[in-house]
């Protein structure tokens, strides 16, 4: 069950139980689901003049041990956004470990990405 679903769900429990602050919980899940028709139509709007984008996939260098993967801030737009990213290990740091780039493409664009 997503997000949307679920707060739904609690959503009709509340009027079900006759509970009045589902109001808020309904107008919280509409300003959602324009907020990810905004960022759809946007990156929609972007792709139909670009191909693809392409962004650093960490702040830098891979971490020199595996006790941690490092920082995912620059995945998170495309993840939370649903679109498809690849990271390839094109550079290198100063401390000669590896360095991400990321192409990422349009929302079902997976194929032509690969």
């Amino acid at each position: 069950m997503d997000l949307y679903t679920l707060s739904a769900t609690e959503a009709a429990r509340g009027i079900h139980e006759g509970c009045f602050s589902c109001v808020g919980l309904l107008q919280s899940c509409i300003l959602r689901i324009e907020q990810t028709d905004a960022v759809d139509t946007f990156f929609c709007e972007l792709f139909n003049e670009f191909d693809a984008i392409i962004a650093p996939s960490a702040a830098g260098e891979a971490p020199a041990t595996l006790e941690q993967t490092g920082d995912p801030i620059f995945c998170t737009l495309w993840t939370l956004a649903g679109l498809p990213a690849l990271t390839m290990p094109l550079l290198k740091g100063s401390t000669h470990l590896l360095i991400g780039v990321q192409l990422i493409a349009g929302a079902d664009q997976d194929a032509r990405l690969m």
